[in-house]
């Protein structure tokens, strides 16, 4: 009875030993998940939006500014008097932007901005912007 007892508490020392380093926490009572960030939380740019714009947006860059304003991520404030830059934030905003399906946030940035802009992101600052791309730089 006594080596009965002692393997009973092995086993049981044993099994809260390999729990203790287990990686997952219990949510529910059938339910774990692991303690780790999701994608979106690692990087809000990848967190999947869906938006539909109010009337008082009227051009795209506030557009651009509304729909990254929950993501912790800000435009880079930089003057653009006369530049590619100023056209593209005073631009009309496209009507098919007044409703947004679920789509990823950078993707939505880019589809907002155009097929001539790049997006430039800086994870340090939680900054954005958006270059021409090369072979339509040359012309401005």
């Amino acid at each position: 009875m006594k080596s009965f007892l002692s393997i009973l508490f092995c086993f049981y020392l044993l099994n809260h030993a390999v729990f203790a380093y287990d990686s997952s926490v219990r949510v529910g009572r059938y339910i774990e998940v692991a303690p780790v960030p999701s994608d979106s939380q690692r990087n809000p740019l990848k967190s999947v939006v869906q938006f539909k714009l109010p009337t008082r947006i009227k051009k795209v860059g506030e557009a651009i500014n509304y729909v990254s304003s929950e993501s912790g991520y800000k435009l880079l404030n930089k003057p653009s008097s006369v530049s590619a830059r100023y056209y593209l934030m005073n631009a009309p905003l496209p009507i098919v932007f007044r409703n947004i399906k679920p789509i990823r946030l950078d993707a939505l940035l880019k589809a907002l901005a155009g097929n001539s802009w790049i997006l430039v992101v800086d994870h340090v600052h939680r900054l954005f912007d958006f270059e021409l791309k090369p072979k339509i730089s040359k012309y401005y």
